[in-house]
Order: C-alpha cells, then structure tokens, then sequence
C-alpha cells in the first residue's frame, strides 16, 4: 500500500504540465484502438472515420466519468484525480494484448463489442455474472474492468481510509462501465421505445451518444473544480442573449420542418439539436470573453461587476475559458452537422469582427448592429439545416425581416454602456443622439417592428397582441429607470409564445 501512496503521490505532485496528461491519456486511446484493430482482425482498410472516432469518444467519455466518481468517493482535487486517471488509463493498451497471449494456452474469439437486446436476453444476469456470457468482453477485458475496479478502490482507501468507501467506488464503477457503456445499447433502446423512436446502434448513435455523456460530465467537472469561476461565468454570458440565439435557431428549425424538412426521426436528431445550443452557448461564451477582453476600459465604468474588471477569474484563465469554449463550439457544432459547424465559425467571426481590433466594427454606427442582425440570421439558418433543408430554399421575406429588424432594434444593448461608450468615444447611437432621443427611437423601432410583423407574415389574427406589445416596448424603454432585463423578458416571452402558436398552428411559411 506505501508503493501504491507513493506512485499517485508522484504523479499527483504537479510537477509536468497538465497538458501533459492530456495528451498522455489520449496515447492510450490511440495504442489501444490500434491495438484492437490488429488483435481483433478488423479490417483497417475498410475502416471509416466514425469507427475510430467512436472508439475515442467511448474511452474520453469513460474517462470523465471516472474522473467525477474518483473525486466525490475521495474528496480528492479534480486535478489531481485527472493526472492518476490519464496515467492509470494506460492500462486499455493491455487488453488486446493480454488476450493474444492468452491464445497461447486458450483459444477463443476476440470480439469486443457492446452488449444488445439481439443478442443478450438476460442482461441482469450479464451484470450479476460480470458480464455472464457476453462474447463481446473477452478474458483480457474483465481483467482490465477488474484491475480499473481494484486500483481505484485502493485509490479511494489511500485518500479517506474508509473501506466501505473503497469498496463502494468499485462497484460503482462496474455499474457505470457495465450500464453507461457496455449496455448502452440497451439504455438507447428502452429511451427510443418511450419515444416512439427506431432502434439505432449505428455509430453515428454511439458517437453523439458519448459527446453527450462527455458534455455533461465535464460540465459537472468544471462546476465542481472551480465554483467561483463557474458562477462568475454563467453570469458573465448573459443568459438573455443566449436564449435569444437559441430561439432563433428553433425558429429556423420550425421553419425548415414546415417547408418540407425532416422531423426528429431518430434519438440522434434530438442529441444534435441538443449539440445545436450547446455550440451556440460555447460560441457566445467565447465571443463574450474577447468582447470583455477589449473593453475592458469601457467596462470599468458601465460593467464593473464583470471578471475582467473585478479580477474574480485571472486574466489569464479567462482568455483559456475563453478558447476551450471556442473549442467545444467547434466539436459540438461539428456533431450537429456540417453546415452547422460552418454556420457557428460564421457567428464567432462575425462578433469577432464586431468587438475585436483592427476593425472593432462596434464603433462603427451602422455595422456594429447589422453583425447582431446577420448573427440572429446565421442561427436561424443553422435550424433550418439542421431540418435536413438548403439555404437556397430558406424564405427571402423571413431573411429580409430578420436581419433589418433585429439591425435596428438591437441599438437598445446600447443604452446601459452609454457613459462608458461615451468615454472611450464609441460612436454608438445613443452616444450620438443623446439618451432621451436615443431611446424614443429605439422605442418606435420596436413598435414599428412588432406592428409590422403580423401583415407581413399573413398573421393578422396576432395583429392587435403585436400592436400593443409594441406599444409595450416603447414605454418599457422610455421609463426614467430603464432596465435591460425588462426589455430582454418582454422580448424572450413574446418570441417564446409566438413559437408555441406557430408550433401549434403548423403554417407558417
């Protein structure tokens, strides 16, 4: 037990950059994978991406879940349970291995594949056996489970020693290979049942399954490593906004179903919606913190509760959020589709070219808000690929009104920077017009824009709910106190309500 205290000691210690372990944990994946692909007799020619691509997300997905269960079993920091878990995965790299070796003295098949409801009958009897007859989990297998199940309950025994403890981490983390990653297949089947879906076990399924597993866990994981940051965060990425985009991406959606597009036919189209507003969430959150990074003078006297101001996150984590999100959009965006990853890289260059030097079009009276008009347009036609439509078809009337409309009624984010836009001389329009002539325009914009909707879509039966709300808007924006956020609920609640009737009255186009 000493040598054991002393090996995670070491590799706990810090002294190797995390990157590090990073990239060690995906060379086991990697040699793994190859192994697996030798041992097992695949045919490697005849491999498409997605295979090994599944296989990695499968090992990056279990990975984290080990990483969270290591660390509330144990109490340990999460980085320090990273840098054992990256190390200790080296042992995946055995089992292809362990059982060529083993075909010296015992031949039997080497096949390592998931169970399913096909071929598995009893599967609570596979998990009282371990893993009883499934011929997907050959002898090296169980023994790599077995030895995974030993060292991390040694691992929590070190930490808190408490045997209980140790031998509850154990058996949680054979539930969870053996349910979360080996029976998947059955998890998906019972969720699609319940659905009204078809079963899917492509890898497709498989693939969007585990970035599932793995966004969610790592957002566990970021929450409880750094707490503070975590909520300093959420409230610097005004949800607001978020929620704006991702209404605009659902009005697209409905709008591509309408013209004809696809439904939700299968678990994997409701995962890559899903994977749609998480892009969207990492792609403003990026967009957010090079914005604040740039105003950071501005903001010192409009928003001087944000963390670039207040020093609550270091400069330096902030812009490594900053690009992780960038990151994750990426991923993410790329797993709802093609097109939608391009439509995310056209949203994060746009609010790029809109907060960033050299060209900060933000100062610019005209551009700065046609970017927001154009990003609230680019969503919308990342829902309405997601739909399975091309953009060529996507209605020009809608076009046209999403982009000239959000354009001009978008200058009221303006109204809260005024004093600090006016230090710095941004020429914004309130900076321009002056506070009260600013905000009766911005006011009659908002009416003019809610009046007009109605007539232009065909939908005269909203007309007089659409005048007042109007009327609504240019009192809110007007008022001695004005608040941001009342403008923002009258706006989410409308768009939010107006989706519900146009879901339910089905013609929208």
């Amino acid at each position: 037990m000493k040598f054991f205290d002393r090996l995670v000691n070491r590799i706990e210690k810090g002294e190797v950059p995390f990157s590090l372990y990073v990239f060690t944990f995906l060379s086991a994946i990697t040699l793994r994978n190859f192994l697996e692909y030798l041992v097992a007799q695949i045919h490697v020619k005849r491999l498409e991406w997605d295979v090994p691509v599944h296989y990695a997300l499968f090992y990056i997905s279990l990975g984290l879940s080990i990483v969270l269960l290591l660390h509330l079993m144990s109490g340990e920091k999460i980085e320090k349970v990273a840098r054992t878990v990256s190390v200790g995965f080296l042992i995946i790299a055995t089992v292809p291995v362990t059982d060529l070796l083993l075909q010296i003295i015992w031949r039997y098949p080497i096949t390592y594949l998931y169970m399913v409801p096909e071929r598995h009958e009893d599967i609570l009897r596979n998990f009282l056996l371990f893993f009883g007859d499934h011929l997907g989990a050959p002898p090296g297998m169980r023994l790599e489970i077995f030895c995974a199940m030993l060292f991390c309950g040694l691992y929590v025994f070190s930490k808190t020693k408490s045997i209980i403890r140790a031998v509850a981490t154990g058996v949680l983390l054979y539930i969870i290979i053996f349910w979360c990653y080996m029976a998947i297949c059955y998890l998906t089947e019972w969720l699609e049942n319940a659905l009204g879906l078809p079963m899917d076990t492509t890898d497709r399924m498989m693939m969007d399954a585990y970035l599932f597993l793995s966004l969610n866990t790592l957002i566990a994981l970021l929450y409880l490593f750094k707490k503070d940051f975590f909520k300093a965060i959420l409230k610097d990425i005004s949800l607001s906004r978020v929620l704006h985009y991702s209404i605009m991406a659902a009005f697209g959606y409905l709008i591509g179903y309408n013209c004809g597009g696809t439904g939700f036919n299968g678990l994997p189209d409701f995962l890559e919606a899903y994977f749609l507003f998480a892009a969207i969430v990492f792609a403003f959150l990026f967009s957010t913190v090079t914005n604040n990074m740039a105003d950071i003078e501005i903001d010192k006297i409009s928003n001087p509760k944000r963390p670039t101001v207040t020093g609550k996150i270091p400069l330096d984590i902030y812009i490594r959020i900053g690009f992780i999100s960038l990151f994750l959009a990426i991923i993410y965006s790329f797993a709802a589709g093609y097109m939608v990853l391009f439509y995310t890289l056209c949203f994060i260059c746009n609010y790029f070219l809109y907060s960033m030097p050299p060209l900060r079009l933000k100062r610019v009276p005209v551009l700065s808000k046609a970017v927001i008009g154009l990003n609230s347009l680019v969503i919308m036609l990342a829902g309405y690929t997601l739909a399975g439509k091309d953009i060529l078809n996507f209605p020009p009337g809608i076009a046209a009104f999403v982009f000239i409309c959000f354009t001009l009624c978008s200058n009221f984010i303006d109204l809260k920077d005024y004093r600090g836009d006016m230090a710095v001389g941004i020429r914004t329009l309130p900076v321009m017009m002056g506070m009260n002539k600013s905000k009766l325009a911005i006011g009659l914009l908002f009416a003019l824009s809610y009046a007009l909707f109605p007539y232009f879509f065909g939908m005269q039966e909203i007309g007089v709910p659409f005048i007042i709300l109007g009327i609504l808007f240019l009192f809110a924006i007007n008022k001695k106190n004005y608040k941001e956020g009342i403008i923002f609920g009258i706006y989410l609640t409308s768009a939010m309500l107006l989706f519900i009737y146009l879901l339910v009255k089905g013609n929208i186009v």
